[in-house]
């Protein structure tokens, strides 16, 4: 399950593009910027979000922040761990 949450709550499939794992430069366009990683504990998945999402004022992503079990703002990407190279 790859799925792009955007702060405006809507939601996404959001598949690498080569279809096995996502390129640096394609995770900062979904979350746009830096990206930093959120580990979601036991499950496999990670969070991607924008790194400076805080600095930036971008507003908070409720279906992120539930899925991560803290405060989320700005796009985010739900995705297997095993997704990132």
């Amino acid at each position: 399950m790859n799925v792009l949450f955007k702060a405006d709550g809507t939601k996404t499939p959001a598949p690498p593009q080569n279809g096995t794992d996502y390129e640096l430069s394609e995770l900062q366009g979904l979350v746009g910027g830096w990206i930093e990683v959120v580990n979601l504990q036991e499950s496999g998945y990670i969070l991607v979000v924008n790194e400076e999402g805080l600095l930036k004022g971008l507003p908070w992503n409720p279906a992120a922040s539930a899925v991560a079990g803290m405060d989320i703002v700005g796009d985010a990407v739900l995705c297997p761990s095993d997704c990132l190279k």
